[in-house]
């Protein structure tokens, strides 16, 4: 390869360069690196200022892969470091680097370049051959005892780095496990994994659940006491679907997968002002005080007006700007410091114009205050939790609120921890729980929490500490998901599988991601960032640790469906292979969607056989869309002996699953019954005809896919497109010498008889309409009068029909009759097939 060939030259000269000196540049490198920022990352709030109009994230992934394009980007951006001399550190500390490494065998400079290269860090280009080399020098001499470097050791084979390198899982296999015995949590996460799904291994659910359970131990000892039992620290999960982002893979209506997007900005209340808050002071983001003043205008001191008259809810946006804050967005991290500011900048401004306030500004400056309370108690955006000034806030807010039948689920599980935690009043701490439940809005936190007292108090009846921790499991509380697992493995009355618990416990693996895969923020922050390969890598980690969501997120990185009337993606048979890998594990996790879009990568690929058996399983997961493609293979006979009846039983069953597509499956359906009756008229079989997968077929593309198609080759002789790619499609073309109009446009001729139907029927309809009203008929469709007045006569009176019946005189009927040849009754069935 041209740039191997290029540092490896760089490399000679570099240690031609460093043989007068006997010095190792290592501890000076790292020294300088210590001051440099390894990674930017964008979701951070004090990376940038961020607009805070932005509510969902915003990235540009590329359908297209070429290498060349990627050797070029790399290059490009060395030149500009050669070219800018701010930017001569680069250079310098790279060229460093490959001394340490290469004349000194420095591991540390090694295992530095490996990193430089594989995650693009201190501003570097991503190189995933250069990243490889090291990778496995500085393996080779450490003897295979780093667990992290052998764990990126094992990704690399098992992926093969999308085409760098072969794919060989197996080895890769050995790598995982030797990181696993060296203690590393990550190998461990995807041995568990495969052995629970049995991918590249024997299937064994109880080595899967002693795995899991390992790894969940060693995840409970990364808390403290109090964080476990009291105040469990926020997670922000970056476990989202990329192409959640753009309403699914399959798109809107089609999808059968809940969407993975939740942490968006919140949604504002249609009452709710502009949020284009502008800084104040230094408040910062996005926050603004609104003043309240007396009204001049009538001097009642009990009415207030806001100085600003385009935001009369202020309030309102400024508590959704503060829970933005708090627990932050997928394009913007948390910030509990401004989040702290601004509740008590509101605090301190509008305390006193309580009395002037209505019930809705009422509402929402107590939410303020027990946002601030909350954060009080658990000390976020403080140095130090402060209980007595939680306390305070919330007495604030009962009494504004005095009388006023408000659910305040959330401030009175924080009374009830306090109660229970601080105080040690445990009938204090359940009066308060019991008024959370009540409130039909309960948290998981609430039923662990009475799980907890249930099980230590049984002479207080409370309840069943089973039910309590199950319910807290289910709402994905995450002490109570590994709590409830322990109790239903020790509980052997309850009837839960070896497979049930090891789910359970799966699930409380993955959602510690903080521990288990912080990359999967990382992968999204290089998304933002335009770095679509880095953010493949991340993400690929993730996937084959086992997260479903990484799993579908790299593979749509891999390998993206095109559009409508789009070319296929340009890309090499290693990524596309890759990602029908991932698809396909994905789809083994639940995700029928998945399945979908592998068996259309198939079917692009002309693989019918496999495409077929994916939608098939998909198909049994109730997916209208597989149940169509099925239907569609049979109707055309791709893969499978072309049968009209599996057709449309297919495109029949679409309706049980989704009746909004009412309209398209029988649009489907009539095609398909015209084109059978036609082959009857003109003595063809219906069944016994299929298309070989090898096979070129006009009836593998649909008519307006290659009409698109034509007028895209017409452009480019008109323009003169001189790419090769393109002429070698145009001369392919002229070559075959039997095309003629039909097949130049992609026609059969049960297209064109189903056209043909199509305006025979609205041309009969227009006629109808048009002539109708001029004989006087009476025309009635499907027993719905359309002319020659109402159907039952004025005023819907039958008898008024029989009286104008009789009016009507012989001459005008014989005229009727001499002029068209039949009466003026007309009674048309239209029936839908």
């Amino acid at each position: 390869m041209l740039l191997s060939t290029y540092l490896n030259w760089a490399s000679v000269l570099l240690t031609i360069a460093g043989a007068e000196s006997d010095i190792d540049p290592w501890d000076e490198v790292s020294s300088f690196l210590q001051g440099k920022l390894r990674k930017l990352d964008v979701t951070n709030p004090n990376a940038y200022d961020m607009n805070d109009n932005e509510q969902d994230a915003t990235f540009y992934v590329s359908m297209d892969y070429h290498e060349e394009e990627e050797r070029s980007e790399y290059e490009s951006v060395w030149q500009y470091y050669n070219e800018n001399s701010d930017q001569d550190w680069h250079k310098s500390v790279y060229d460093k680097l490959l001394v340490s490494a290469d004349q000194f065998n420095n591991t540390e400079a090694m295992y530095k370049l490996s990193q430089i290269n594989l995650w693009g860090q201190y501003g570097y280009p991503h190189n995933k051959s250069v990243a490889f080399q090291y990778l496995q020098k500085f393996n080779d001499m450490t003897s295979y005892e780093n667990s992290s470097a052998l764990f990126d050791l094992a990704v690399a084979y098992s992926t093969g780095l999308f085409g760098t390198l072969p794919v060989d899982v197996a080895r890769g296999l050995l790598y995982f496990q030797r990181s696993a015995r060296l203690g590393d949590l990550k190998a461990k996460q995807v041995l568990a994994y495969r052995y629970f799904s049995g991918y590249s291994v024997a299937r064994d659910v109880d080595k899967a659940l002693l795995l899991y359970k390992e790894i969940a131990e060693e995840i409970k000892k990364k808390y403290s006491e109090e964080q476990w039992n009291m105040v469990f620290p926020y997670i922000e999960s970056y476990i989202v679907r990329i192409p959640d982002f753009d309403e699914g893979l399959l798109g809107k209506g089609l999808s059968t997968v809940p969407q993975s997007v939740r942490r968006k900005k919140t949604t504002r209340p249609p009452f709710a002002g502009s949020s284009n808050l502008k800084p104040i002071g230094d408040v910062g983001y996005g926050e603004v005080v609104m003043q309240f003043k007396f009204n001049a205008g009538n001097g009642n001191p009990g009415s207030f007006v806001i100085s600003d008259s385009e935001h009369e809810d202020r309030l309102v946006e400024l508590f959704y700007t503060a829970w933005d804050l708090y627990k932050g967005t997928y394009t913007r991290g948390r910030d509990c410091d401004k989040a702290k500011r601004l509740l008590l900048q509101v605090y301190k401004t509008y305390d006193a114009e309580v009395k002037y306030m209505d019930n809705l500004q009422k509402f929402f400056y107590v939410k303020s205050l027990d946002l601030l309370a909350h954060m009080y108690f658990t000390g976020e955006g403080f140095e130090r939790p402060n209980v007595q000034a939680a306390l305070d806030l919330f007495d604030r807010s009962e009494k504004i609120l005095e009388g006023a039948e408000i659910s305040r689920t959330a401030s009175e599980v924080d009374k009830g921890l306090i109660s229970q935690y601080y105080f040690n009043n445990t009938l204090g701490a359940l009066k308060h729980y019991k008024k959370a439940k009540e409130s039909g809005n309960a948290h998981g936190i609430l039923f662990y929490q009475l799980g907890k007292l249930s099980e230590k108090n049984p002479e207080l009846k409370i309840g069943d500490p089973y039910l309590y921790m199950q319910e807290a499991s289910s709402q994905q509380y995450l002490p109570a998901q590994y709590e409830f697992a322990k109790m239903v493995e020790s509980n052997e009355l309850r009837k839960y599988s070896v497979e049930d618990i090891t789910r359970l416990y799966k699930a409380f693996v993955e959602e510690n991601e903080n521990i288990m895969a912080p990359h999967l923020r990382l992968g999204f922050s290089e998304l933002l960032g335009g770095s679509s390969e880095v953010s493949l890598y991340a993400y690929a980690q993730a996937a084959e640790q086992g997260y479903e969501a990484a799993q579908i997120s790299a593979a749509y990185l891999l390998y993206q469906l095109p559009y409508k009337f789009d070319d296929p993606p340009e890309t090499t048979i290693e990524r596309k292979t890759m990602a029908i890998s991932y698809y396909t594990r994905a789809f083994k996790q639940g995700n029928t969607d998945a399945a979908v879009v592998a068996g259309d990568i198939y079917f692009q690929m002309k693989n019918y056989t496999k495409a077929l058996s994916l939608y098939q399983s998909a198909a049994l997961k109730f997916s209208a869309q597989a149940l169509w493609n099925i239907g569609y293979m049979y109707e055309h006979g791709l893969g499978v002996e072309k049968d009209f009846h599996l057709a449309k039983r297919f495109y029949d069953q679409i309706l049980e699953h989704n009746q909004k597509l009412y309209f398209a499956v029988k649009a489907s359906v009539m095609k398909l019954q015209l084109k059978s009756w036609f082959m009857w008229l003109n003595g063809k079989e219906l069944d016994n005809i299929s298309i070989d997968q090898e096979q070129e077929s006009t009836v593998v593309r649909p008519f307006f896919d290659r009409l698109v198609q034509l007028l895209k080759n017409l452009s480019r002789e008109t323009r003169g497109d001189n790419k090769k790619k393109n002429q070698h499609r145009i001369l392919k073309e002229k070559k075959t010498p039997s095309q003629g109009i039909m097949e130049r446009f992609g026609l059969q001729t049960e297209d064109l008889l189903t056209m043909v139907c199509v305006l025979i029927i609205f041309a009969i309809s227009m006629f109808f309409r048009t002539v109708a009203p001029r004989g006087q008929w009476n025309v009635r469709i499907n027993g719905v009068n359309i002319a020659g007045g109402n159907a039952l006569g004025e005023e819907g009176n039958p008898e008024n029909e029989n009286e104008e019946d009789d009016e009507n005189d012989d001459e005008g009927r014989a005229r009727a009759r001499n002029n068209f040849g039949f009466g003026n009754n007309f009674d048309v069935q239209v029936f839908a097939i």
